[in-house]
């Protein structure tokens, strides 16, 4: 909502802008470094402490997409638009052209983890009735407002970006591609021992 009310306050302006939309933005594709685990981190920090072979909740349907983009692919796609003249007062969508569903990354996730995990649908308000007490919170590493993550219907329409990016020599590289990084990554710091200055 805050972003939204900046967008209108900078249009309202009058000002010349071009606006920059991206999904949820984690590691970078090319060595999994990330500046702190959140977002989908939550689900994978959640894996890594249950049992294999085991069970995992699917809230909702899993079938809604979830749109992540590693932080280099945002990066490089800011510098690069914003050199070009003709990006001034377009809108672009900085993510995945090709996002898979929440199931999908989460199977991704745990094979990257060596896990196996029967996924058990539950629908949204018992999730968050579940998750509600904080020792739970506590015991899967994994707050509560997350779980809106799982089950948020929603599809970003990447084509302008993607189009545009492309006369670059810019695209976005699919999540299968680098996934595994950024579970190596993970695993390879304690939870919360990330950096904590800008990545660059």
């Amino acid at each position: 909502e805050t972003k939204f009310l900046a967008e209108v306050e900078v249009v309202q302006s009058g000002l010349p802008c071009t606006t920059y939309r991206p999904g949820i933005v984690v590691g970078d594709s090319r060595t999994g470094e990330t500046a702190k685990f959140d977002g989908p981190y939550f689900s994978l920090r959640a894996m890594s402490r249950l049992p294999s072979p085991g069970v995992f909740m699917k809230v909702g349907s899993g079938k809604s997409e979830i749109n992540l983009v590693p932080v280099d692919f945002v990066v490089e796609a800011l510098a690069r638009l914003s050199s070009v003249a003709s990006s001034a007062g377009k809108t672009y969508h900085l993510t995945d052209p090709h996002p898979l569903s929440v199931y999908e990354v989460e199977e991704v996730f745990a094979r990257a983890l060596g896990k196996s995990f029967v996924y058990t649908p539950v629908p949204m308000a018992v999730a968050k009735l579940v998750f509600a007490p904080a020792l739970v919170q506590k015991a899967f590493g994994m707050p509560s407002q997350s779980l809106d993550y799982f089950d948020h219907p929603v599809h970003y329409d990447a084509s302008e970006a993607t189009a545009d990016l492309a006369a670059l020599g810019v695209r976005c590289p699919r999540f299968g591609d680098y996934a595994q990084r950024l579970v190596a990554f993970y695993k390879s710091k304690k939870e919360g021992q990330v950096r904590r200055e800008a990545m660059i």
